[in-house]
């Protein structure tokens, strides 16, 4: 389904653009091509993108005020969300469970997940993935006590958070959560040669 919004044909879920084990060129620069790439393909951008940052420091296109996005880059992939509404996305390469660890980043509810399942490491990824990427679609960054933060509910039982949805998956050796106003979200997987030509590049300001 599509939506008109202030002249712009947008779809009415959100689009995440994926580009697994990248090569050559620096991850953030990826990261940018790789949004280049989706702006070119949902709404015909091309030229030069301007990128500024929120107070909290939440990226934005400040020609395009009613587009929004967000990227996350590690050495297994890169992940790019593309949305009319606020979105929020983290990829991960699979944590190794650690119990300081779960315990410095868990709600009480979230531990008791990862005590109940044997996929420890999968768990432990799908919370972090999901607490990055909530707090970057609220635009705060990681600014608060993670233990206070339970998002136990959105991943065990696939329910709304506060009015959001977590999206959570996993690929060869990495984990990702898509945070977003919408319940359903679409994947397209890029290959990097297709990154190349779709704007003259991005200035950040």
């Amino acid at each position: 389904m599509k939506v008109a919004f202030c002249g712009w044909v947008c779809y009415a879920f959100s689009m995440i653009y994926l580009l697994e084990n990248p090569e050559g060129d620096m991850p953030g620069s990826l990261a940018r091509k790789l949004l280049a790439y989706g702006l070119y393909q949902e709404y015909g951008i091309t030229g030069e993108i301007t990128l500024a940052a929120a107070p909290l420091g939440k990226p934005y296109l400040p020609e395009y005020p009613y587009i929004h996005f967000n990227y996350s880059h590690c050495r297994r992939g890169i992940l790019c969300g593309i949305h009319h509404e606020e979105i929020g996305v983290d990829i991960e390469r699979i944590i190794p469970y650690k119990e300081n660890l779960a315990a410095r980043i868990s709600h009480p509810n979230e531990l008791r997940m990862l005590l109940e399942t044997p996929e420890k490491d999968r768990c432990l990824t799908a919370l972090w993935t999901a607490k990055e990427s909530y707090l970057k679609y609220m635009g705060t960054g990681l600014r608060i006590d993670l233990r206070k933060l339970d998002l136990s509910s959105g991943l065990r039982d696939g329910v709304s958070v506060d009015g959001v949805w977590l999206h959570s998956c996993f690929g060869k050796g990495y984990g990702m959560c898509v945070c977003s106003g919408e319940r359903q979200v679409r994947i397209q997987r890029v290959r990097q040669e297709e990154l190349s030509g779709k704007c003259s590049g991005i200035r950040e300001i």
